[in-house]
């Protein structure tokens, strides 16, 4: 990404290559340029991880004077890109942010359970809604908590098949298609959504 630099105008960075100054990025700016990458639903973690500490040396406040302009547009820097960071490290909300940049949004016209996890959801609120009115029954706990395991390597899984969905949309995007992406997206947050509901009724 290049970006000029609001002291002498060179066409830069973060960091102005010719006078030294902080360069602002934009709020709300694109999480890849952030990070400096070209845009890949599949990026990886290690590439993830590269870019953020090279980014980070970047911006780092101590390069700056105390109190300076420069200064607080570092800590500004560093801030956006961190944000940059946990959005494209988490495969979820990564995808998230991908479908909306391109006008898909996640939730479908008719919303609700989607019809591949109706039957597991409808068990697992009876479970749920069983141990809340019993919060003693011993039989009752050891369901949700196998609930709860089933469901966490559910999400692992439906994380790992997205994962390569990504994979395989980078090189050939007619194979993969935004819609495809959405729905195993939605599944994927409903899954979360419902271990979330599992750990809150068995911390209570």
């Amino acid at each position: 990404m290049r970006l000029l630099c609001p002291r002498c105008g060179e066409p830069s960075d973060l960091a102005c290559v010719r006078c030294g100054a902080a360069v602002p990025l934009t709020p709300g700016a694109d999480p890849y340029a952030a990070l400096g990458l070209a845009p890949r639903l599949g990026v990886t973690a290690a590439e993830l991880d590269a870019a953020r500490l090279e980014r980070a040396a970047l911006t780092h406040p101590d390069r700056f004077p105390a109190g300076s302009p420069d200064r607080e547009i570092a800590v500004r820097n560093a801030t956006l890109v961190n944000d940059a960071y946990r959005v494209l490290r988490d495969p979820f909300e990564r995808g998230r942010w991908w479908l909306e940049s391109r006008g898909v949004r996640l939730a479908s016209a008719g919303g609700g359970v989607p019809a591949a996890l109706a039957d597991r959801v409808f068990e697992v609120q009876e479970a749920l809604a069983g141990l809340r009115s019993r919060p003693g029954d011993a039989a009752l706990r050891t369901r949700v908590e196998s609930a709860r395991a089933e469901v966490t390597r559910d999400a692992a899984a439906r994380t790992a098949a997205l994962e390569e969905a990504f994979r395989r949309h980078d090189a050939a995007p007619g194979s993969v298609t935004l819609e495809e992406i959405r729905r195993g997206l939605a599944e994927l947050k409903y899954v979360l959504t419902l271990r979330e509901r599992i750990e809150e009724v068995l911390e209570a």
